[in-house]
């Protein structure tokens, strides 16, 4: 009687429990209570490596044979940004977030391929975004080529601006002829006729080029049209008085 009998584990048929004896105030109970283990602080840290290492993770290996079904050209984007990805994974298990399987990790990258158009690049740049930030996310967006600069105002590098319209179109291709006069007048001097009327054949090229999707051309790029288009133009008496 006294303190409580020493433990004793239960049959698994009762649930693993221990049953213990005890005298409370000269009454004696039975009581379950749920089995007690004590472990080595070093084993259990061993037995949660040897669970984390027996979970199926990713292997790009995998990765790569369930992207096959979908095509050559996420196959190529992968094979192009493999490093990244295992530079991913890295980051994810550093964070104590791994993935869990092959086939989720596939999806990723075939989202990622699209989101990023196929651009490796973009790709590398979310993931130093994500690991900078200390986000668990990859967040992809594609890196957009950046305009090389345009220089003054009118010149041949410079494009027009504003409402892609043929008015629009035309107002700017007057006023960069104005800052090229010599442009102008070598594009006169090019025609057979000396007598012409620009005026209707410059409208008439602006509502082509616009009606064609080229309203965002340099200048550049819309004199040399002009001069095609001219030529053509004046080959067949059209705005020649």
């Amino acid at each position: 009687t006294g303190g409580p009998r020493p433990l004793e584990r239960g049959s698994e048929e009762e649930g693993g429990f221990y049953e213990c004896e005890a005298n409370i105030s000269g009454q004696t109970l039975l009581e379950d209570a749920p089995a007690l283990v004590c472990t080595n602080p070093l084993e259990a840290k061993e037995a949660s490596a040897q669970k984390r290492a027996r979970r199926p993770g990713v292997s790009l290996e995998e990765v790569r044979d369930l992207l096959s079904p979908h095509g050559p050209d996420v196959v190529a984007f992968f094979d192009a940004s493999e490093d990244v990805w295992a530079d991913w994974l890295a980051y994810r298990s550093e964070i104590r977030k791994p993935y869990k399987s092959s086939r989720s990790f596939a999806l990723l990258v075939r989202c990622a391929q699209r989101d990023a158009e196929g651009d490796v690049d973009a790709v590398r740049a979310a993931v130093e975004r994500s690991r900078a930030n200390g986000w668990q996310g990859l967040f992809v967006r594609p890196v957009r080529a950046k305009k090389e600069p345009q220089g003054a105002p009118y010149s041949l590098q410079a494009a027009p601006v504003g409402a892609p319209t043929p008015e629009r179109l035309l107002a700017e291709m007057r006023s960069f002829y104005d800052v090229n006069q010599e442009l102008f007048d070598a594009l006169k001097s090019a025609t057979p006729r000396a007598r012409m009327d620009y005026a209707p054949l410059l409208r008439d090229f602006c509502a082509y080029r616009v009606r064609a999707g080229r309203f965002g051309d340099t200048f550049a790029q819309h004199h040399a049209a002009l001069e095609l288009f001219a030529r053509e133009c004046f080959s067949k008496g059209v705005h020649i008085f």
